[in-house]
């Protein structure tokens, strides 16, 4: 099972960074690669906390486990959280629109965990599905928060494609 896994999440790696295209073309290329990185920061260093210090979770030891991990976290779910950015910088979604195409990658990165608990990568002491989105949440609020300071930056700056 747990290279079938690593297998699948290869596979949902290779789609997520073939999409980051069609992200290239929607979105400014700066704000898109500071919204990956600090994304990425961002969850590791949220994983980091609660599984250190919080002790909610803690990672099973194993070659395959740790690729099968840390595939989803560097690559799966900062595209997720991108694609969860996209309309928040729209302008052509309304309120409702946009809180629906924001819950659909919140799930997803829901749904990774639930994956990563449920396959036995992790060992889970007090974690919940309520919990997952939360952070998820929050790590989106401040990444929003982030690229809208620099955005407003090179906009300062008169920074071309803005």
């Amino acid at each position: 099972m747990p290279t079938v896994y690593l297998f699948i999440s290869i596979a949902i790696c290779m789609l997520c960074l073939s999409s980051l295209m069609l992200l290239y073309r929607r979105m400014h290329p700066l704000i898109l690669l500071h919204g990956y990185f600090v994304g990425t920061i961002l969850m590791q260093q949220s994983f980091a906390v609660l599984s250190l210090n919080l002790h909610y979770v803690k990672p099973v030891l194993g070659l395959q486990a740790f690729w099968a991990f840390k595939l989803p976290g560097l690559f799966v779910q900062p595209i997720l959280l991108l694609w969860g950015l996209k309309p928040l910088f729209s302008r052509k979604h309304g309120a409702g629109a946009k809180l629906c195409l924001i819950l659909i990658p919140l799930l997803l990165m829901t749904a990774v965990d639930a994956g990563m608990k449920f396959t036995g990568f992790v060992a889970v002491m007090h974690w919940n599905a309520f919990f997952s989105a939360l952070r998820y949440a929050l790590i989106l609020l401040a990444d929003w928060a982030y690229l809208k300071l620099l955005q407003r930056l090179m906009r300062a700056e008169e920074v071309s494609g803005l």
